[in-house]
């Protein structure tokens, strides 16, 4: 029995290898968004508890960093925990926080962890006043020892909302114009725009390339809404995120290699476009 299960492990390993291999020779998402929808669906599905589903869906997010890794991602951005989930029942939001601090932790103490393997920096993104003490502490604990990788980034929405994001950046903009109103120069050599972008979430990462969103639902839900704008390609799979395999992503950055010409070309035309807004603007100032 174990020489069975060992021989179809390594068959399984060598289609994966060739999955991914046939995947790079086309043009590769280097920013991939996931909305990983259904996890207390996939628990009710299975005759489970709800925590249940939830564990099973960080495991879901550890192979998925793996095989973005091979393909040559360079940054993930998961829907982990929407502002809006904590109107959820007590006992569901206490089981994801100390999910949450659990899998913070073990990300520092398990031998060989996916950040150690995939020379992966872990970002939390969102609105952190919100959450717990002790998942705030094994959080910062995370993000301090990842800081040395730059291979790729494993983004974190927790709590989030993109209406709360855009709407910090705003903030964090009109205050500095108004402290710097003095310094006309520092608003020549700026935009609106690029200050916007500068203060979003995810300025680390590379523009967003490829959404994807399980369960069949075929809305962002408050995810991104800024950064999906530049082009980004939709995938709305079926499947319950827990059973998200690397087929659904074979066939989603399939998807976005399809469309990469189309993308390159609006982006062309975006960069022109923002350049010649950039010139007006500084324009504007002088006068």
């Amino acid at each position: 029995m174990f020489i069975i299960s060992w021989i179809y492990k390594k068959i399984v390993t060598i289609i994966h290898t060739i999955i991914l291999y046939s995947l790079r020779f086309g043009p590769i998402p280097q920013h991939i968004a996931i909305i990983m929808d259904g996890n207390r669906r996939w628990a009710e599905k299975h005759h489970l508890d709800k925590k249940d589903g939830h564990a099973s869906g960080y495991i879901k997010i550890e192979e998925t960093l793996d095989w973005c890794e091979k393909l040559g991602v360079k940054a993930i951005t998961v829907f982990a925990f929407s502002i809006d989930n904590f109107k959820r029942t007590e006992s569901e939001v206490d089981a994801l926080m100390k999910l949450a601090e659990d899998k913070f932790v073990n990300m520092l103490v398990k031998n060989s962890s996916l950040l150690d393997k995939h020379n992966c920096a872990v970002k939390v993104l969102g609105k952190w006043e919100l959450l717990p003490d002790f998942v705030r502490n094994a959080a910062t604990k995370v993000i301090e020892y990842s800081g040395k990788y730059n291979n790729m980034y494993m983004n974190f929405c927790f709590p989030y909302t993109a209406t709360e994001e855009i709407t910090q950046s705003i903030q964090k903009v009109v205050l500095h114009r108004i402290n710097t109103n003095h310094d006309s120069e520092t608003h020549e050599k700026t935009s609106i725009l690029k200050d916007l972008e500068d203060n979003m979430y995810t300025k680390h990462c590379p523009p967003l390339d490829l959404v994807i969103r399980t369960s069949g639902e075929r809305r962002l839900s408050d995810f991104l809404t800024w950064q999906s704008t530049s082009s980004a390609v939709f995938s709305f799979e079926q499947v319950l995120w827990p059973d998200f395999s690397l087929w659904n992503l074979f066939s989603d950055v399939l998807n976005y290699q399809r469309s990469y010409p189309e993308i390159k070309k609006y982006r062309e035309q975006m960069k022109k476009l923002t350049e010649r807004t950039e010139r007006i603007e500084m324009s504007e100032s002088t006068h």
